[in-house]
């Protein structure tokens, strides 16, 4: 170390020891116990002040703990908040700060009712004091909560409960006591100082400026001249708080985080508000500052920046359905106080970002805007209130305003307002409609403090195609507070008054427009509204009737009706909105369909009884006119029919239609197709449809349709072909098959037109069909009545005259190229036919199956066919058959002609097998053990073979076989008579060796060819034979009257359809003889006949075989010198023998001139 005093050199000045000791000598006692006490007290201070400092230095390390100075700091903070609650502190501790201020942190601070409720708790605070903590008054200059947290309870009912920190009692907000009770009412009268300064609030009298904010002014002042408790506050402040929102009415809970807010003194002067927090849709924060005092005024601004509406409205709102925001809030104020409260100057400014903003319940019930700004700027000079920019815009839609709001001299007079546009335009893409361009805008009205009323005495809104004229209030002064308008609108477009239909007013009726109504002109426009204001944006309760009417007519609508179907054009419109209900009358108006055919329509009407509800219903319905064709055009469109419905050509049809159209509409939230109902009730007369059968067109028909998204029925009655009809359509849109039921009566004329031709069958048939199609296969079951119809040979035996019973059902399947008949029953006179058969296209047989086949009573055989190749093979089993009728098909009139409008007839190859146990003919005979097998191909017999047993042993049998050079027929049988009888030619005969040879069958009208040789008969209980021997007086041989037998008999025939032609006929025998020819008709059922009658046949006949005198005398070489000429005419079943006696003794030349002539006598022409 170095020695200072070694190098002093005393040079300069220096104080001198002796004075010192002169100073101290002056201030210590003289006396030995003075000093002695002087000292003592120095000392005392001295270590008192050094234990200060290290208590200090250990409270400030924390060795030592800083409760001891706890209670003095909750006496400090009591003494902050009136003394009425206590402060409870659990622990503390201390900091010192970078400025060296003394700051203390208390733990878990409580603030206590009188009765121990807590009113209000913190997880911590810092309180910086002002002064010494040593001093054991410190005062606080800043007091900062941590971690606060908050909780506010919004009831259903409006009340708000507010608990502040864990375990608080929650504080509730009742009513105000009233003034005058209590010290709360002493409290309330207002002080002598208040109302010299003007705290008194404008409202008691009206008589203060509005632009005189005295109480303001004096509340700044006051937080200028000391802290904010009026001493040394200066900093208050939240750290890190809490604020938890719960909304009974919504159900929802908000949290608001990290909140922080502070209130400090600028170092100019003034102070500044800080509040920011974190919301559950983002940061927001808010400034308030106000500028020190120059020139007795002082600058205010309020800044908000980044808060979402959303939260704040859906936290705080008690009615959240009624109400939605969703805008992003960015606000700013400034303004210019004098100290006395006079305003100077002031600006506002708000923006709103993209979003929504209207009903919190329904969606569609909202605005969706790009943003909104508003302006205000104070001209003091001229107290007015400069309202600009006054904007909001969505996408091209913008209204821009801009306007006036005048202050009155005193509160209570009425403030007049005025807006005009600066740029407005609707030209949102939500319509297709042209865009609006409003040219003038002007609103003038006042606010009535008094009467709390906001009036809208004269609004004007006019563009180049219309103008709106309106007036109104809303009251708010009155019990039930409520807006009322009144608007009148000139002739503008329709897309005008769409433009300007608010979203509130009958919304799905709105929607409904907005999507199917355009065009169109409005002739006029009157609104006027009278509601409650609580009820605007309300879902839960209903509007009344009254509180809305808007009512306008006008024409040239376009209106889509229904998805799919064309619109409604040149429609005129009356419209009527009230409170609760919407109706559209629509007297005139047209649709056009795709292929340019016109439909007018008339007494149309919309109408939504009730559009509160959530989900409302609505009716449309109108009646249509117009030809049949335009109708039917519209039933094939696919929303009427379906995508798997059919759609006729309507070039086709003819007639006038008449409709009521009926829709059904029920306005979900999420639409679905089943929502919109329809019913169609339309009448066509005098319709008609070309090709409805082939080529047959249905007409003078009436026709009932309906229609509905179910699917379509048709009902009605017609002619088909001449032939009345009546039936029903009906098909189900989603189904394939349509059903069809058809009633009809098929005369002659109309199966012949119909190509349905059956030459068996005359007269009217009834036709009852019910069955189903999808244009591709035709699914029936078809009954037939054949009673009135006169039948031959339908199959051959199957014949009955009209009015006997014969009735035919079965189930038809007809797949465009083959119709097969199921379940066939044909019933009817002793006739049963059940089984089935499948025809193709061209007429041919694919196969049958008749288990049963009864022609006639007493039948017992089935029949089947099936085809092998192009061959169809038909097997015929029985144990009985009846062939009566069989036998007289065969030698019946064969086929009726055929109409000119039925199809050529094809011959089908066949192959038939048939085996009877018995068949039954005429005559009591019967054919046994029947075995016959036949072949045709195309129109040619190629084969055929029949064998049989014939009365006791006789034989029949039959085959194709070669005769002179060519194929024919031959049948035999070793028993004539019998077979005659079993044909019912001829029953007298008995025995007989009989053949036949004839031409084979060859189809079409062909005359066949043949001969018919008999030997060895007789024939017995003929009276004509008497009567002929008695013509001829001859009684020689005879053993009993009317026997003679024969030895032969032979005859030439053609077989042409319906009859059979005889020559070169004789029978001849030992007794007698005779020739015989002429015509058998088996159509008319006649006969006529002629011949000689030659007694002693076989000595008479000599004279015939001289040459040239043999035919002198005898007239032919089958007759005698002597003979009888006879005819036999009339009816098949009694025909009368005629003899001519004068020809028995004529020499045989002469003879033929008594000789009946050619007899045959044509039917009778059939009944007209």
């Amino acid at each position: 170390m170095k020695d200072d005093t070694a190098e002093f050199k005393p040079t300069g000045r220096h104080v001198r020891r002796g004075h010192l000791r002169g100073i101290a000598g002056a201030l210590v006692p003289r006396g030995r116990l003075a000093r002695i006490v002087s000292w003592v007290l120095v000392w005392i201070v001295a270590l008192l002040g050094a234990g200060a400092l290290a208590l200090y230095g250990l409270i400030a390390s924390g060795l030592v703990s800083a409760n001891l100075a706890t209670p003095y700091i909750e006496r400090a903070i009591e003494d902050r908040i009136g003394g009425q609650y206590d402060v409870i502190i659990a622990s503390t501790s201390v900091e010192t700060m970078t400025h060296g201020a003394t700051a203390v942190v208390v733990h878990d601070i409580r603030v206590e009712a009188p009765n121990g409720e807590v009113i209000a708790a913190a997880p911590s605070a810092e309180v910086e004091l002002d002064g010494s903590l040593l001093s054991l008054s410190p005062k606080v200059r800043r007091v900062d909560l941590v971690g606060a947290e908050m909780t506010v309870k919004i009831a259903a009912s409006g009340i708000v409960a507010v608990a502040t920190g864990k375990g608080a009692k929650p504080l509730t907000a009742g009513p105000l006591p009233a003034s005058g009770t209590g010290a709360a009412g002493a409290g309330a009268q207002p002080a002598a100082a208040d109302v010299a300064r003007g705290d008194v609030p404008a409202a008691r009298d009206g008589s203060v400026d509005p632009l005189m904010l005295r109480s303001l002014a004096a509340l700044i002042n006051d937080m200028e001249r000391g802290g904010f408790d009026g001493g040394t506050l200066q900093d208050v402040g939240l750290k890190d708080g809490t604020l938890r929102v719960e909304n009974e009415s919504s159900g929802k809970v908000y949290v608001f985080q990290h909140i922080s807010i502070r209130l400090t003194q600028a170092e100019q002067g003034g102070r500044i508000l800080t509040f920011t927090f974190q919301g559950p849709s983002g940061p927001a924060t808010l400034t308030a500052t106000i500028g020190p005092e120059r020139e007795r005024a002082r600058d205010l601004r309020l800044e908000v920046r980044d808060v979402a509406t959303k939260d704040i409205v859906g936290a705080f709102t008690q009615d959240w359905r009624r109400f939605y925001m969703d805008l992003p809030l960015t606000a700013r104020m400034d303004a210019r106080i004098g100290v006395d409260g006079r305003v100077l100057s002031a600006s506002a400014r708000v923006d709103l970002g993209a979003g929504q903003i209207g009903n919190g319940e329904d969606a569609l019930e909202r605005f969706t805007l790009d943003f909104i700004r508003v302006g205000l700027t104070l001209d003091p000079a001229r107290r007015v209130i400069v309202v600009r920019p006054l904007e909001a815009a969505k996408i091209q839609n913008k209204v821009f305003l801009q306007g006036e709001i005048n202050v009155p001299a005193r509160a209570s007079e009425d403030w007049t307002y005025q807006l005009r546009q600066q740029e407005v335009v609707l030209a949102g893409p939500e319509m297709p409609d042209p865009a609006v361009v409003v040219e003038q805008v002007n609103v003038t009205g006042r606010y009535i403090p008094g009467a709390k009323r906001l009036t809208f005495e004269n609004g004007q809104l006019q563009s180049a195609v219309g103008s709106l004229s309106f007036t109104g209030a809303a009251e708010f002064g009155i019990d039930v507070p409520a807006i009322r308008l009144d608007a009148t609108g000139s002739r503008m477009p329709a897309s005008t008054v769409r433009r300007f239909w608010p979203v509130s007013i009958a919304p799905p009726a709105r929607d409904y427009v907005l999507q199917n109504v355009t065009g169109g002109t409005v002739d006029g426009v009157k609104l006027a509204v009278n509601m409650p204001i609580d009820l605007i944006g309300q879902k839960q309760v209903p509007l009344p009737e009254d509180a809305v009417r808007m009512e306008l007519s006008g024409s040239g609508f376009q209106i889509l009706a229904l998805k799919g179907l064309p619109p409604i054009r040149d429609a005129r419109l009356v419209v009527s909105v009230t409170g609760r209900s919407v109706r559209a009358d629509m007297p005139e108006a047209v649709v056009v369909t795709p292929q340019n055919r016109k439909l007018s329509m008339s007494e149309g009407t919309f109408f939504m009884g009730d559009y509160f509800p959530r989900e409302p219903k609505a009716q449309i319905q109108v009646k249509i006119n117009g030809p049949a064709d335009a109708g039917i055009e519209l039933l094939g469109m696919e929303a009427l029919k379906g995508p798997t419905g059919t759609a006729y050509d309507p070039s086709t049809t003819r007639g006038k239609l008449s409709a009521l159209v009926q829709i059904h509409i029920h306005f979900r939230q999420v639409q679905d197709p089943s929502d919109t109902t329809y019913s169609v009730e339309a009448t066509l007369s005098d319709f008609g449809v070309d090709a409805i059968f082939g080529d047959h067109r249905l007409e003078g028909a009436t026709v009932a349709a309906f229609a509905t998204p179910a699917g379509i029925l048709l009902r009605g009655d017609g002619k088909i072909a001449g032939a009345p009809m009546s039936f029903e359509y009906e098909k189900k849109k989603d189904v394939a098959d349509a059903n069809v039921k058809v009633n009809a009566t098929l005369d002659d004329t109309a199966r012949g037109k119909l190509g349905l031709n059956l030459p068996a069958v005359i007269g009217p048939v009834l036709v009852k069909l019910t069955g189903t199609t999808d244009n591709v296969i035709t699914r029936a079951n078809i009954e037939l009545d054949l009673t009135a119809a006169r039948i031959v040979d339908l199959v051959p035996g199957l014949t009955k005259p009209p009015g006997k019973p014969l009735k035919a059902r079965f189930a038809s399947t007809d797949a465009g190229k083959t119709v097969r008949i199921n379940d066939l029953t044909l019933e009817g006179s002793g006739t049963l036919v059940r089984g089935w058969i499948e025809i193709a296209d061209n007429g041919d047989i694919l196969g049958a199956n008749f288990p049963t086949f009864q022609l006639g009573d007493g039948d017992k055989a089935s029949l089947s066919a099936n085809r092998s190749g192009d061959i169809l093979k038909v097997r015929i089993n029985g144990e009985v058959i009846d062939a009566r009728g069989i036998m007289k098909s065969l030698v019946g009139t064969g086929n009726t002609p055929a109409s000119k409008n039925s199809p050529k007839a094809r011959n089908q190859d066949v192959d038939v097998d048939a085996t009877v146990g018995a068949i039954t003919g005429n005559n009591g005979e019967v054919l046994r053990q029947f075995n016959l097998s036949v072949g045709r191909r195309g129109t040619e017999l190629r084969s055929f073979a029949m064998t049989a047993r014939a009365g006791r042993e006789g034989t029949v049998s039959g085959d194709i076989r070669p005769v002179n050079g060519r194929n024919a027929l031959m049948m035999t049988t070793s028993d004539a008579g019998a077979v005659f009888r079993f044909l019912d030619i001829y029953s007298k005969i008995d025995g007989g060796e009989l053949w036949v040879v004839t031409d084979p069958p060859r189809g079409g009208d062909a005359p066949q060819e043949g001969s018919i040789n008999l030997r060895d008969f007789v024939v017995r209980g003929e009276p004509g034979l008497d009567i002929l021997a008695s013509a001829a007086r001859d009684s020689s041989g005879r053993a009993e009257p009317g026997t003679a037998a024969f030895q032969k008999a032979q005859a030439k025939f053609t077989r042409t359809p319906g009859s059979i032609t005889v020559r070169d006929g004789a029978i001849f025998g030992p007794v007698a003889g005779a020739t015989v020819d002429g015509t058998v008709d088996f159509a008319a059922e006649r006969v006529a006949m002629r011949g000689t009658y030659v007694p002693a046949y076989g000595l008479n006949n000599l004279f015939a075989k001289i040459p040239i005198i043999g035919m002198l005398l005898t007239g032919g070489p089958n007759e005698g010198l002597l003979g009888v000429t006879f005819e036999i005419v009339g009816p098949m079943s009694g025909p009368r023998l005629t003899v001519n006696p004068l020809s028995a003794v004529a020499p045989g030349f002469l003879r033929k001139m008594f000789e009946f002539r050619d007899t045959t006598v044509a039917p009778p022409p059939p009944r007209q």
